[in-house]
């Protein structure tokens, strides 16, 4: 009976937290055909901005913002944040090897209101 309890716990805390995760407003960065880099451009007005892009294991990043403002980077797959892109680094400019095949989402934001921003993506 305990052994139930605790996965039904695991099980609700799983599916809360992809709930809380999902968000309606990401925009989906999408690169054209034969192309391996792209620029967005945005404005944090009080709540941040989210992007997701599509990108497999073993692809290199190079995630880069102008303006006041900052990123982190969370791996859907596993839920975790990249490493040096946590919601504790205020990123401006990142580049790793990415762990998983899968979604991940990039989330601007400031500490100022009507911040604009660009942000480039590279993934080779």
């Amino acid at each position: 009976m305990r052994r139930l309890i605790f996965y039904l716990l695991i099980f609700s805390f799983l599916v809360s937290d992809s709930l809380l995760t999902s968000d309606n407003n990401d925009k989906r960065i999408r690169f054209k055909k034969g192309e391996s880099s792209v620029t967005v451009s945005g404005k944090v007005s009080g709540e941040a901005v989210t992007y997701i892009l599509t990108a497999k294991a073993g692809q290199n990043m190079i995630v880069s913002v102008t303006g006041n403002v900052f990123f982190n980077i969370k791996d859907l797959k596993t839920g975790l944040f990249l490493e040096h892109a946590t919601e504790l680094d205020d990123a401006r400019e990142w580049e790793g090897r990415l762990p998983s095949s899968g979604d991940y989402r990039i989330t601007v934001s400031s500490d100022e209101v009507d911040k604009n921003y660009n942000l480039t993506v590279k993934i080779n």
